[in-house]
């Protein structure tokens, strides 16, 4: 479907897909249609990566009923297309609200679990940097012993690099992007990179988060293990920006679009 050419408007969303125990996303999809007057669609886009980004990576949803090497976890991006006047931007702070308290809940945990982590963090170095000062005078001294990493579950943003990502998912299980202009977001990768060619790179790793798994770098500084690089991504974006942002080549058939819904 060209949605540049489409000339009728779709038909409106059958909620009645949501049965048995996921009956309260249709509701829950209804009441924000009927609240602020928008698409059903932009609740169902909402509400599906909403609790796709707060599912534990250990669930799995086997595709195929006899084939048990094909599963998938619950990791989505999605992107609400649509005119200005179209009320995106409403209907997804209503649809994302009970993940954004959720999230303040556990931010305000995480503060000072993270504060306490980054001190002992700054008494590591300064130890390690005595012991190695040590080693090389040929004295004898035993390595201090690593900070014990720590989690929490504080994971919604609005904004980030792929380093910022890396980093928050050492700590995190999954992160959750939400952002309200999709095409802004396409519009920085690369931004505070002088390499050439930086935003398909990034867009390239960013890449690699929609596939989670294992996500390992070596560097002799600081070597990076994460157990899953796993990001789920929610945005707006209007037809014209989304038409410019295909148009200057910033998306390119690479695989990057047509991973969300």
């Amino acid at each position: 479907v060209d949605i540049f050419e489409a000339t009728t408007a779709p038909d409106e969303f059958d909620l009645s897909v949501f049965r048995g125990d996921l009956a309260f996303i249709g509701a829950h999809c209804a009441d924000i249609s009927e609240l602020k007057g928008t698409d059903r669609g932009i609740g169902v886009i909402g509400d599906l990566i909403s609790l796709s980004a707060f599912c534990h990576e250990s669930w799995q949803l086997q595709i195929k009923q006899k084939d048990r090497s094909w599963r998938e976890n619950a990791r989505l991006w999605g992107i609400v297309v649509g005119d200005s006047s179209d009320g995106k931007s409403p209907g997804l702070q209503l649809a994302t609200k009970p993940a954004r308290d959720l999230n303040a809940i556990a931010a305000k945990d995480a503060i000072a679990a993270l504060a306490d982590y980054a001190s002992k963090k700054r008494v590591h170095a300064l130890q390690m940097a005595k012991y190695e000062k040590k080693a090389a005078d040929g004295e004898q001294a035993s390595p201090p012993l690593d900070v014990e990493k720590i989690e929490v579950d504080a994971r919604m943003f609005a904004e980030c690099t792929f380093e910022g990502l890396r980093s928050m998912l050492e700590i995190t299980p999954k992160a959750f992007l939400y952002t309200q202009e999709f095409s802004s977001w396409v519009a920085s990768m690369g931004k505070f990179s002088s390499a050439k060619d930086a935003a398909t790179g990034e867009r390239s790793a960013y890449m690699l988060a929609w596939d989670g798994g294992v996500h390992d770098v070596l560097r002799a500084a600081k070597p990076v293990h994460i157990d899953s690089l796993s990001l789920c991504v929610l945005g707006g974006v209007t037809v014209s920006s989304l038409r410019e942002t295909l148009g200057t080549g910033k998306l390119q058939n690479d695989g990057f679009l047509q991973r969300t819904i």
